[in-house]
């Protein structure tokens, strides 16, 4: 508003006196201080933004929520009009920002079974995953706590009798800068903070404890690990069976996820299922470090305590955790 109150009153030729003058200034020192006390990466509009109700989907076209966020803050990278609106049921999510991270309410996400087949190759494009409700809100820990992500990150979650379904389409305003050090498993000599990453975690007992990590970069390369007592002990030599695709495309990267359910400990007692999880999007140029469910510069993907909860998850089982491992032995018989 007051963008546009500047401009009419310097436009206005009769107020070019004085009085004008003086109104002028006033405005362009309001204008200025508005700007100085916010991120310089954002741009503020004075567009006033829908609300949209927990837990709903809206048709394919519409402009996306986190496109314009709460406060008029516009992201970088966004294509307006390309997805659905965020269906996360509780996030928080606040009227102004930077928000407090620490005291902002901890999101929770409602799956579902997949409405048909999912061909794990990266492109998310089967049916299944166009119907699938989706997650946009991200939140900074780092550069700036408690601020919107700069850029877009699309998450759907779904699952069937045999797999859990993560798909993510990490938009990029500059894809052709994407940060990639590693194409071998576990990035051997480098670190995940050195490179693009999506990240997931999961806490199949929701003690709030206990996880289950994977952490993936934009040409498919992949650490996981499970992580024990809140992220104060890690894992990093187990090994989960699990599919993974990536794709790198002219509008940034995406990644997909098939966990199959032996690879996850979960109590198959349990007919309705709930789970502790996290996201995070990391882009590595902006040493920009983004969560869904937010959480402190200092607090790690796997500090569980901080995660949302995924819900909806009901009628699988664990089945029997079992890997063969073929060798053959050989022996050399004769004289010497």
């Amino acid at each position: 508003d007051l963008h546009e109150q500047y401009h009419r009153t310097t436009d206005d030729a009769n107020l070019i006196n004085a009085d004008g003058l003086a109104r002028i200034a006033a405005y362009a020192a309001e204008f200025a201080t508005a700007l100085a006390t916010r991120p310089t990466m954002l741009t503020y509009v004075s567009k006033p933004q829908p609300v949209m109700a927990s837990g709903s989907r809206a048709s394919l076209g519409t402009i996306p929520d986190m496109a314009s966020s709460p406060g008029g803050v516009r992201l970088t990278g966004v294509r307006e009009g390309s997805e659905d609106r965020d269906a996360t049921v509780s996030s928080g999510a606040p009227g102004a920002w930077p928000i407090d991270v620490e005291s902002a309410p901890r999101p929770v996400y409602r799956t579902e079974r997949a409405a048909g087949p999912i061909t794990v190759d990266g492109r998310l494009d089967e049916p299944a995953w166009r119907d699938a409700r989706v997650i946009t809100r991200f939140v900074q820990s780092q550069p700036h706590t408690g601020y919107p992500a700069t850029e877009r990150t699309v998450v759907r979650v779904l699952y069937d009798a045999h797999m859990l379904y993560i798909g993510a389409m990490c938009y990029d305003s500059e894809p052709e800068h994407l940060t990639v050090l590693s194409l071998e498993q576990d990035f051997p000599g480098a670190s995940t903070r050195e490179s693009d990453i999506f990240g997931v975690t999961l806490d199949p007992f929701l003690d709030r404890r206990s996880a289950f990590m994977f952490l993936v970069n934009p040409r498919g390369a992949y650490r996981d690990a499970q992580t024990f007592n809140d992220s104060r002990q890690e894992d990093s030599a187990w090994r989960g069976v699990v599919q993974i695709k990536t794709l790198v495309t002219d509008s940034g990267w995406s990644v997909e996820l098939a966990i199959p359910w032996t690879t996850l400990r979960f109590d198959p007692a349990k007919v309705d299922q709930a789970w502790g999880m996290n996201l995070l999007r990391r882009v590595r140029r902006k040493n920009e470090d983004a969560y869904w469910a937010p959480v402190d510069r200092k607090d790690p993907l796997h500090r569980m305590s901080r995660a949302g909860t995924l819900v909806g998850i009901n009628g699988i089982h664990a089945g029997r955790n079992l890997t063969v491992k073929p060798f053959a032995l050989a022996s050399r018989y004769g004289a010497a």
